[in-house]
Order: structure tokens, then sequence, then C-alpha cells
């Protein structure tokens, strides 16, 4: 298992400031995301830096998040194609950081399965030629990809693996023994809590309603990347604190009651 941290606490603003905060013998992961606000991504020099400072701190990028606009599966052909673009972006910004794989949505409206294959071929080649990996995340209920079974539709007839975001899945309290049809081809989490009151919370876990004891019994976590994606926070050190505290009752298997 590699646990980390997504920069999503700090996409509002600079990415150096959780950087600048980061101890490898804390967080030693992070997954980055593109955010015109939060990094530069279209900068070389920028990208360079990152690596280089990452590095030295022995802290690994394993995963690139493309923004939040972009909708593979639109039916706008030109926000679609736009989309596509900027997936083969980032799939470049995780060739600069020494990241593994992007983590993309199928969409974000509810249109067919149609465009999002037709994408789906022009950047999983892409990503080939660069040797990265693409993994698809569950979306927001309501959006296509938002159902297990249309994730698993993708992932078989591309081949792919997926993220599993917890606060996506739980915000519509869904059942989590329906997670059993995926959880074998689960290559990465993104840990968040829910209220599961149909909003995208990504609160710390403990502050809603997930059974995370439950959940951890159900997808065996020692081979997967966990990552905390938790919304923007104004005290990272303490947010850090708390993420350590959580690492390592996962790592101890202190989960056999919620967290």
């Amino acid at each position: 298992m590699r646990f980390g941290i997504s920069s999503t606490i700090v996409k509002d603003r600079c990415i150096w400031e959780l950087l600048n905060r980061l101890k490898s013998d804390e967080i030693r992961f992070l997954e980055i995301r593109c955010e015109k606000i939060h990094l530069d991504y279209e900068n070389k020099n920028v990208l360079k830096e990152i690596f280089s400072f990452v590095k030295e701190k022995n802290i690994k990028i394993i995963s690139v998040h493309p923004p939040d606009w972009i909708d593979i599966g639109s039916e706008n052909e030109h926000l679609r194609m736009k989309s596509v673009r900027e997936a083969q972006k980032c799939i470049l910004v995780a060739y600069h950081l020494g990241a593994e794989k992007i983590v993309l949505h199928p969409s974000n409206s509810n249109d067919g399965m149609e465009k999002i294959f037709k994408s789906l071929k022009e950047i999983k080649e892409f990503a080939e030629e660069w040797g990265k990996k693409v993994i698809i995340e569950n979306t927001m209920p309501g959006k296509k990809g938002g159902e297990l079974k249309e994730l698993l539709e993708i992932s078989d007839n591309f081949k792919l693996r997926i993220c599993f975001d917890t606060s996506h899945y739980f915000s519509k309290n869904k059942d989590i023994e329906d997670i059993e049809i995926i959880k074998e081809i689960i290559d990465e989490l993104h840990i968040s809590d829910s209220l599961m009151d149909g909003n995208d919370n990504h609160l710390f876990p403990g502050e809603g309603r997930i059974e995370w004891g439950k959940l951890f019994r159900k997808i065996p976590i020692s081979d997967k990347d966990v990552i905390i994606e938790i919304m923007p926070s104004q005290d990272i050190e303490r947010e850090i604190e708390k993420i350590n505290i959580f690492k390592e009752k996962v790592l101890d298997g202190l989960y056999s009651e919620k967290i």
C-alpha cells in the first residue's frame, strides 16, 4: 500500500503551500491536481522544479488529476475534443513529474457512452506512447460513470483499472456490498468522508457517515494506492497531522470500528 495525499487540499491556491510542508517520514506519496490557479502545469520549468524538489525530499508523485472542467463524454464536440487534448496534456505533466498515471473522470454529464469510448481510445493510445496509465474514477451519481456498472463497462472495453472515490460513491448512501463487482479492478482509492446528503462533501475520514471498518474489510488495500482527498483547508499542518493519525490507524489495522 502506498498512502498519500491529493493536492486538492490547496487546489484553490499555489501548490507550494502544500509541498513546503511535506516531510517524507510523514507523507511520501502525492496526487497532483492540474488547476491553473494551483499549478502552472504548462510550464516545463515549473514541473522540472517540482520534480527535483520532491525527489530531494524522497517524495513520489504517483498520479495526476486533470482539471475539473473537462468532459470527455460531452455531446458538445468542441468541448469533448478540448477535453481530450487537456487529458493528453496531463499525461505529459505525469511524464515530466515522474508520475505513473492520470486519474480521469468519464464524464461531467449524463450523455451516452459513445463519446466516452471515442475519447478514451485517443487518450489511452496517447498515454501508452508516453508509458503512462489511465485509470477511471467514479463520478458523482447522476453523471456517466457514477454507477459501478458503468465503470465496469468502461474498464472491460479498455482494460482500464479504476480509482474508487468514497465521497462520490457514498454521497447517495449507497450499499457497501455493491462494491463487490469492482473491487478486483481498483487501483487507487480517493479517501474522504460523506454526509450521504447528495453533496460532494470530501470531508476528513470520521467527519461523515462512512463505515470505514466495513469498507476496508470489503476492499483489501494492501496492494492499493490510498490517497486522502479533502477539500481545500487553511490549516494544512493540522490536516497533515490528522492524516498521519489516520494513516497509523489504517496501518495498524485499527479499523474494526468506525474511525
